[in-house]
């Protein structure tokens, strides 16, 4: 689907060290490098047995402020081939009464964009 086409903006998060995100209860270190008003994508260099979808999941979001947790589902998880190692990218969907949540830090990314220190994914 062609980024304009989607229903949410999806921002390209990897490199802002001061948004942080993380699946709760999963130790395995993931690095959180998409993020948007319907979901978010993290990734890291080994597969997470626990991490199979469909599966629902609970992400915490900061970025200077307290934590927020969203509740989503766990909707792919796709290897991904890089110039020199394999990543495990996985997909996750916000579930619909949670997006409210999530839309102060979306408004952020938005004023990010508008700068030039973000972009849309």
């Amino acid at each position: 689907m062609e980024p304009n086409n989607r229903e949410f903006r999806r921002f390209k998060v990897g490199h802002l060290e001061n948004l942080k995100g993380f699946l709760e209860g999963i130790n395995t270190p993931l690095q959180l490098v998409t993020f948007g008003g319907g979901g978010c994508g993290f990734y890291g260099s080994n597969r997470v047995p626990q991490l199979s979808p469909p599966k629902r999941v609970f992400c915490v979001f900061s970025m200077g402020t307290e934590p927020i947790k969203v509740q989503g589902n766990l909707l792919y998880v796709r290897e991904v081939e890089t110039a020199d190692r394999k990543i495990i990218f996985y997909g996750v969907e916000f579930i619909k009464p949670h997006r409210p949540h999530v839309e102060p830090l979306v408004s952020t990314l938005e004023k990010l964009k508008i700068e030039g220190l973000v972009e849309e994914s």
